[in-house]
């Protein structure tokens, strides 16, 4: 078993960011996954976008935009490997659980 955890320091590396950074993490999936992973758990909340806004339908963020590829490739990535184990029947591809958590929907 291996246990990545993302501390102070790294963090002030990565310029101190509010969200965990989509691309940092999609390399530590990938590097669990090179180093044999059967199970990875990603205990951080994927919700939001990395620009941390609340994006609701039809509405307009009242944050600047930013460029989501980031946020398109960990989910291109995580799709990827889904993808090979159903339809490549690689079955070493490692089972990835993600955290969700459900907020609701403001009302108006």
């Amino acid at each position: 078993m291996a246990l990545f955890e993302i501390d102070e320091q790294t963090y002030r590396q990565w310029g101190s960011p509010i969200l965990t950074p989509r691309d940092k993490l999609k390399s530590l999936i990938e590097k669990a996954e090179q180093g044999g992973a059967n199970v990875i758990v990603v205990d951080i909340d994927l919700t939001r976008l990395s620009d941390g806004c609340f994006h609701a339908p039809g509405k307009t963020p009242a944050c600047s935009p930013v460029n989501f590829n980031t946020d398109v490739a960990l989910g291109l990535y995580l799709q990827k490997l889904n993808e090979e184990f159903y339809e490549a029947d690689k079955y070493d591809t490692p089972i990835i659980l993600l955290r969700r958590t459900y907020r609701p929907m403001p009302l108006s």
